[in-house]
């Protein structure tokens, strides 16, 4: 759900795999929940023959273990945190940075806090004179380091067999609104790429949705 009401969405992209008769699909999300410590890379991954790292020992009793291989035969998701902890949030209101944070951490590469002026000039109009809210620092490491901000091979990899094969990036598409009842069968984008599973044939696809977190006002408003 790209309107998440606990999440405040900053890039996302989808990944087909085929090979062998198998097939996956992963959906990344980066953003930031103020209810989390620090924002986040969440990967949802779809296949027939699902990958899970999840044992016995993971749940409280067996029938609970049991009951989630149930539940989730073919789905999994992962969260990854690309920006290294540090106390670069504000100690009395963690949505915002600390007002003497001058870089934050990505990957490992450090960089600078962006001004409000530059954010406007990125499309990020600040919520507040004078203080950056930790969403918003997401969308701008988005802007200008968007790779960094979503999953590496290995991460969007994790759940899936090594056999499958990239055959499909999309950096936009039409995504469902599930919370006004839209399904993925009802969506252009979601309709072709099953067709591109049945017959294994990848054809042109329009680069051009709706995932780009203006298009999504509510989310992270709860």
């Amino acid at each position: 759900m790209l309107d998440n009401g606990y999440i405040y969405p900053a890039t996302a992209r989808l990944s087909l795999y085929l090979g062998s008769g198998d097939w996956g699909l992963t959906v990344e999300v980066f953003g930031y929940s103020p209810r989390a410590a620090d924002p986040s890379i969440t990967v949802y991954t779809y296949s027939n023959d699902i990958v899970s790292h999840r044992s016995e020992a993971d749940f409280v009793s067996v029938e609970a273990y049991e009951t989630y291989i149930a539940a989730h035969p073919f789905d999994a998701i992962e969260d990854f945190f690309p920006i290294d902890p540090s106390n670069q949030y504000d100690e009395r209101d963690w949505e915002f940075l600390n007002s003497n944070c001058t870089s934050i951490s990505l990957r490992g590469e450090p960089i600078a806090t962006p001004s409000q002026a530059i954010l406007k000039k990125s499309g990020i109009l600040p919520s507040e004179p004078g203080r950056i809210r930790v969403f918003e620092i997401c969308r701008y490491l988005a802007v200008v380091r968007r790779n960094s901000v979503l999953a590496t091979q290995e991460e969007k990899r994790l759940h899936l067999k090594a056999h499958l094969r990239e055959v499909l990036v999309l950096d936009d598409w039409q995504h469902p609104d599930l919370v006004r009842g839209e399904l993925p069968s009802e969506t252009v984008t979601f309709r072709q790429i099953a067709k591109i599973i049945e017959t294994k044939t990848v054809t042109q696809f329009p680069q051009h949705g709706n995932t780009h977190w203006s298009n999504w006002p509510e989310a992270g408003t709860l």
